[in-house]
């Protein structure tokens, strides 16, 4: 198997998460009034380029993460998604900035990419 380096780049890891972009992001989901809770489950997504850091990743975060749930495993061309549902975050900036981060740190020890979150249907009044 060629060795084809790393999907989630080192400068994409230091250069991107960019948590300043939260504070929209919590303001619209405050401002949705079919949203009536403090806390919410977020469907989340990571992306990488082979099936073995997707597994590997799924495996770390089934035994150490056991309060997210792994919902789907998907191969789009010659990129795996993972898609899974968060346990109930607070909706407060530090809280979600420390989830993100803690997801982006896992994320780049397996060279899987967050690729993003949203508010799942399950918040909804």
């Amino acid at each position: 198997m060629e060795n084809k380096g790393r999907f989630f780049t080192k400068e994409k890891y230091e250069n991107e998460l960019n948590q300043s972009v939260i504070f929209d992001a919590l303001e619209r989901i405050k401002n949705d009034s079919t949203i009536t809770k403090d806390e919410m489950i977020f469907s989340f997504y990571f992306i990488t380029d082979e099936r073995t850091k997707i597994d590997s990743l799924i495996d770390y975060l089934e035994k150490n993460e056991s309060k997210q749930k792994i919902i789907e495993l998907n191969q789009i061309n010659e990129i795996w998604e993972l898609n899974g549902r968060t346990y109930p975050i607070k909706l407060e900036i530090d809280s979600i900035n420390k989830w993100e981060r803690k997801m982006w740190e896992i994320g780049f020890k397996f060279d899987c990419e967050l690729d993003g979150w949203e508010t799942t249907y399950e918040n909804r009044k």
